[in-house]
């Protein structure tokens, strides 16, 4: 059997089909039987459940588990291919702070708004993850030009401490949550 695309009404169905020969009793072919199956359905939720295994469920960016796959796959290219890339890795200051004092909703929150802030940062070739609890990663393709290199990722990084600030108000008062960033290459 084989598994193709079927467009119907503005819709797209995933179709597995099968087909067996229908002989008479002296072997001559008299027909063919021919099954089709949709399943989109299937299809759908393999893609959701592959979504869900790389994927932190809060922010959406990629996982602890998918950043070590990644990153073994790009130590390995840097070795064969030459290809240089840079981790940063994020660290919030006061986030235990935020929860402590606003609660884990506020907390929650907070880790949703940093995401937002480091996709509008990155290129759509970089890698955003949430490593876990208040840390971060950014994974930067940066060339193989080393007099450039530098600039890059500390341009990258200047942008990023810029858009991770926030302020974070109750009744207590102000908490002011920042960024520290560590770089490897």
């Amino acid at each position: 059997g084989t598994i193709s695309a079927c467009w119907c009404r503005a819709s797209i169905s995933v179709i597995r089909d099968s087909s067996a020969a229908i002989h008479n009793s002296a072997g001559n072919l008299v027909g063919w039987v021919v099954v089709f199956h949709d399943i989109s359905q299937i299809e759908k939720m393999a893609q959701q459940l592959s979504w869900q295994a790389s994927h932190d469920s809060l922010t959406g960016l990629v996982n602890r588990r998918e950043f070590e796959r990644r990153l073994a796959e790009l130590v390995a290219a840097a070795k064969n291919d030459k290809r240089q890339h840079a981790l940063l890795y994020l660290d919030l200051d006061n986030f235990k702070t935020v929860n402590d004092r606003m609660g884990h909703n506020a907390g929650d929150q907070l880790l949703c708004d940093v995401a937002a802030a480091i996709k509008k940062v990155v290129t759509e070739n970089d890698v955003s993850i949430r490593l876990g609890g208040d840390e971060f990663a950014v994974i930067t393709y940066i060339g193989s030009d080393t007099e450039s290199d530098g600039a890059k990722v500390y341009l990258l990084a200047s942008r990023l401490l810029d858009v991770l600030t926030f302020e974070m108000k109750d009744e207590v008062g102000t908490i002011l949550v920042s960024a520290s960033i560590g770089v490897s290459l």
